[in-house]
């Protein structure tokens, strides 16, 4: 082993990306700047959670902080509530603080969403509870924070306490906050289809605010991905959330029908044995790069920096094996929502997943790091699913990047505009950062906010259409992104998808010599670019 790894600080481009809860410790529009500066790629807003006006507020804060910050990307990812069994509200004077659980007491959870909880009843929006939850059943609550055991079941209610409730017995002492995730061990708790709160959210939220990328709560079939498909706004990405075994089970059709995957471990680990949540974990994050989309891993990866100001050292190994495992994105949750440093903490992720990152380039540079290198994804994309002619060039592109030794993969999303091109390419995860030119913000968004290693420049309909010969008009915009800076003799490999002729794909090598430092711009202005030196360059059809 190079011990250098360990003694030199990380200088790599990080390649994962880091998606961030919005809540109420970081909707503020400062913080969302901060949290921008400090690595943010992608907000999440969790339906489940405040109402319309509440989240609308987050978009526009959002987009006044990216006014602020031009030429920066980042991803509105809305969380369905789905068909979800959770707690109801609790009364408004424990709204803030939560219900103090104290271990081995006895209370009710009752069947009424509506219905305002304290330390003696909760609420539960679940109406086949006392159907489901039999006598000596464990429920687990708040991602299993909070264990119970029912002790005694009235679906017929009392004749004091006239709703259908269960009792129930606290495992374990814990402070529970309101609608809290619910699961019943060994019972089948999934609603079918969508439910009308998703409907009502994609029409007038997710169409208002053209989200870029919904993900869908509870997804256990194609067939639920379809059904949102059928309401989302144009041109939104469809993620499903895997929670539950069935989804496991369920994973090739699920992935096919979906734009990418969210492994949402706390969820999950309720439904699964929690030995075996980790090996669901990387099974699905080596197919779901196979299959050329993005995988988000999410629950509790910095979970302590809720209330501490550094993370555990096991958090860290968390986080930083996700990424060698191949994952595209990892997720803060109440780290940022609810936590007490939410900037520090997204500072602290990218800290982690920029030295995974370059722990994983050396591992590409050479036979001595191999072990550092996730599982060859695919093994061999020429001939890995899917065999589509994207998929084939862009595994030609990669090989060619890797052949010349390429710093840049320049690719042209702006024919189609639907990013497939650069997933397919992502999906080989070259040691080239990849650059994608988009003519659509959404687009743009899309790819830099959740996809491994990818920058996304915008460029207007005046600068259009771009060719081989023309992709140089580009160039300022690309090079004033510092993750796509080129040394002195620098290679680039560009890709383009030709909408007329007989020939589908071109590829273009463009070998620079600069007259300057490292890149092409001063930071400052992006409106004067120095001087080129030579360029040479060749050009290949494919199709």
């Amino acid at each position: 082993m190079d011990l250098r790894l360990l003694r030199t600080p990380a200088k790599t481009y990080r390649r994962a990306k880091i998606i961030c809860a919005i809540g109420p410790s970081c909707q503020d529009e400062e913080i969302i700047l901060a949290m921008l500066d400090a690595g943010m790629n992608a907000v999440r807003l969790n339906l489940s959670h405040g109402s319309h006006e509440y989240h609308g507020r987050t978009v526009e804060n959002l987009r006044k902080a990216l006014r602020r910050r031009p030429g920066t990307q980042c991803a509105i990812l809305m969380d369905t509530s789905g068909p979800e069994v959770r707690t109801g509200p609790l009364k408004p004077h424990l709204e803030d603080t939560g219900v103090n659980i104290v271990a081995g007491a006895t209370l009710k959870m009752v069947s009424d969403a509506d219905y305002l909880g304290d330390e003696k009843c909760i609420g539960c929006n679940y109406p086949e509870l006392p159907t489901h939850a039999t006598e000596g059943k464990r429920i687990l609550v708040a991602d299993g924070d909070l264990e119970l055991t029912v002790i005694s079941v009235h679906p017929q209610g009392t004749v004091d306490f006239r709703i259908p409730f269960i009792v129930v017995r606290a495992e374990n002492a814990c402070q529970l906050g309101s609608k809290k995730n619910v699961h019943i061990q060994g019972s089948n708790m999934m609603v079918d289809g969508i439910t009308e709160k998703d409907r009502f959210d994609l029409q007038h939220f997710a169409t208002k605010y053209d989200v870029d990328i919904i993900s869908g709560s509870l997804i256990n079939s194609a067939k639920n991905i379809q059904a949102l498909r059928s309401f989302c706004p144009p041109r939104t990405r469809i993620h499903a959330k895997i929670e539950t075994l069935e989804a496991v089970k369920n994973i090739d059709e699920i992935l096919e029908a979906a734009d990418g995957i969210h492994v949402s471990r706390g969820d999950l680990g309720m439904d699964l044995d929690l030995e075996k949540v980790s090996i669901a974990q990387k099974m699905i994050i080596r197919k779901t790069v196979a299959a050329g989309k993005p995988v988000v891993i999410s629950t509790q990866m910095l979970n302590s920096m809720i209330v501490c100001v550094n993370p555990t050292h096991a958090e860290c190994s968390d986080v930083a094996n996700a990424v060698l495992d191949g994952t595209d994105a990892v997720m803060l949750s109440g780290e940022t929502a609810s936590g007490q440093h939410p900037v520090e903490v997204v500072r602290i992720m990218k800290r982690i997943v920029t030295e995974a990152s370059r722990a994983i380039e050396h591992g590409q540079r050479d036979n001595v790091h191999q072990w550092l290198l996730p599982a060859k994804m695919p093994v061999n994309p020429f001939n890995s699913s899917p065999r589509t002619s994207a998929a084939i060039i862009a595994a030609s592109t990669v090989q060619t990047s890797e052949n010349v030794n390429a710093a840049l993969i320049i690719i042209d999303e702006c024919a189609e505009g639907d990013g497939t091109l650069t997933l397919q390419v992502a999906r080989c995860r070259p040691q080239a950062v990849i650059c994608a030119i988009c003519s659509l913000d959404k687009t743009a968004a899309q790819l830099e906010g959740l996809s491994y290693g990818v920058v996304a420049v915008v460029v207007s309909p005046g600068e259009l259409p771009l060719t081989p010969s023309t992709v140089e008009s580009a160039f300022p915009k690309i090079f004033c992104r510092k993750e796509c800076a080129v040394g002195k003799q620098g290679t680039i490999v560009c890709l383009f998808k030709l909408t007329e002729g007989p020939v589908k794909y071109v590829q273009r090598v463009i070998t620079l010599n600069w007259e300057g430092g490292v890149g092409l711009f001063d930071g400052n202005d992006s409106t004067h670019p120095r001087e080129f030196g030579r360029r040479t360059s060749a050009a290949s059809g494919g199709g």
